[in-house]
C-alpha cells in the first residue's frame, strides 16, 4: 500500500513536497511542486490518502504518545474514502488539541518525553504560561 504523494516522505536529495509548520492552519502550508500556498481545494489534497481506498485509517507518529484515527469526511461533496486532506486536517486538529490532565500525567511518567514537551511548549509560547499545553508540544 502506498501513501499519497503529497503525504509521502521525500526521497533522498529531494524536498518534502508539502511544507507545513503544524502550529499554523493548513492554509499557511506550501506545495513545493506547484509552488503555491496549499488551499484545501488543491486537487492533490482530494486524492485518496492511500493507494487502496479506505473509510478510515490510523496515523502513528514516532515519539507521539497516541495514535490518530482518521475517518473520511462526512461532507456531502466529499468522496467516500479518506483523502490526503482528511489526514492533514485530522492530524492538525489532533495536534492543536489542549492536553488533558490524564495525558499530562501519563507523560510525566516518561521523564524524557515530558521534559522535551515542556521545552517545546516554552519555545512555542515564549514562556507565556497563560497559553495552553497542546499535543503539538509532544513532537
Amino acid at each position: 500500500m502506498q501513501v499519497a504523494a503529497i503525504l509521502s516522505r521525500a526521497q533522498k536529495a529531494e524536498s518534502v513536497r508539502l511544507k507545513w509548520d503544524m502550529a499554523f492552519p493548513l492554509a499557511q502550508s506550501f506545495d513545493r511542486e506547484a509552488r503555491v500556498l496549499t488551499p484545501s481545494s488543491r486537487p492533490a489534497l482530494r486524492e485518496p490518502a492511500l493507494s487502496t481506498t479506505t473509510v478510515s485509517l490510523i496515523v502513528a507518529i514516532v515519539g507521539y504518545p497516541c495514535e490518530i484515527l482518521v475517518n473520511s469526511s462526512s461532507e456531502p461533496s466529499s468522496p467516500p474514502y479518506v483523502t490526503a486532506l482528511d489526514v492533514l486536517s485530522t492530524v492538525y486538529t489532533n495536534l492543536d488539541t489542549v492536553v488533558a490532565p490524564s495525558e499530562l500525567n501519563a507523560a510525566k511518567k516518561l521523564g524524557d518525553v515530558c521534559r522535551a514537551a515542556s521545552s517545546a511548549y516554552t519555545r512555542r509560547t515564549g514562556g507565556d504560561n497563560k497559553k495552553p499545553f497542546k499535543r503539538l508540544d509532544f513532537l
